[in-house]
């Protein structure tokens, strides 16, 4: 029997302790916890099996890590394994200095626009996701993709982490260019960062995990847009279709170091593989449609 006075509307059972009730919920799976299942997270409280559970991808993690990078490297292992992230993190920081050198020339010549793509310039379907669009949004950009980036990369590897980046620019380009004005100027590091958030949380409903954080994340993004920039909605959209399909796919089999002969290749990755063309695939298809309708 529950305590009195807590099992009114709101309340249930815990889900370990069935005699205890709690208006308590795990923010990843969403069971009932009671005072003494709750583990205090970043936010809110989760379950212990849904923490047990962090914590053991967390040590596999590590030992990917571990195995691709022998120990003994020290900080040059664990900047091997953000290669990516800073990879991406510098080309947008020297692209900016330069565009600020040179008055705007270079993302002038980058950034997303539509009559220019339409022209024969197809470059820019996939050089705008490099073009900030100034300081205040470069360093924006570069904390967001700094603090989830790293995380993104240590999970799903380097080239995964990089195809999700591009390939979400690459859809938002294409969705802007069948369904934006052909007038519109974009520059699109801010939507391929959108693309890996919805990344993370398409591998969240995956993995059947709580991405309701990730999900309010993403409202507020679009939120922003709407108010600064309407038309910016469709390329977010597009970004977050490309990158959820994304975080869908690499979280289909584990990430890498999973017990793989070196430069071989696994059934996994040949998955992966398909996956990545199919979404590229689709993303050309819209923006070929999209020279014939226009």
């Amino acid at each position: 029997m529950g305590s009195p006075g807590l099992d009114g509307p709101g309340f249930r059972p815990c889900y370990r302790h069935p005699d205890r009730m709690t208006g308590i919920t795990c923010q990843r799976c969403g069971r009932p916890i009671c005072g003494e299942c709750m583990i205090p997270a970043s936010v809110g409280f989760q379950c212990p099996e849904c923490v047990a559970r962090a914590r053991s991808r967390e040590r596999a993690t590590r030992t990917t890590a571990r195995r691709t990078h022998p120990a003994g490297q020290g900080t040059f292992a664990t900047l091997a394994s953000q290669s990516g992230t800073m990879l991406l993190l510098g080309l947008i920081v020297v692209i900016q200095a330069l565009d600020s050198i040179l008055l705007g020339r270079v993302s002038r010549l980058l950034a997303y626009f539509g009559q220019a793509v339409l022209a024969g310039e197809v470059w820019r379907l996939v050089t705008h996701v490099l073009v900030s669009g100034g300081i205040l949004a470069l360093v924006i950009n570069g904390f967001v993709l700094w603090m989830f980036g790293r995380t993104m990369e240590m999970m799903w590897g380097r080239w995964r982490f990089l195809a999700t980046y591009f390939l979400a620019g690459l859809g938002a380009a294409a969705l802007m260019l069948i369904a934006g004005p052909t007038g519109a100027v974009l520059g699109g590091a801010s939507t391929s960062i959108i693309g890996l958030l919805a990344a993370n949380a398409g591998a969240k409903f995956h993995d059947r995990e709580d991405a309701k954080a990730d999900l309010i994340l993403l409202a507020i993004l679009i939120a922003f847009s709407v108010f600064s920039a309407p038309v910016m909605v469709i390329a977010d959209v597009g970004a977050i279709l490309a990158g959820g399909a994304c975080g869908w796919l690499w979280s289909t089999a584990p990430g890498p170091g999973s017990g793989r002969r070196r430069g071989s290749l696994t059934r996994s990755d040949h998955l992966h593989l398909t996956g990545a063309l199919v979404i590229l695939g689709v993303c050309l298809v819209l923006a070929g449609v999209a020279f014939f309708v226009r």
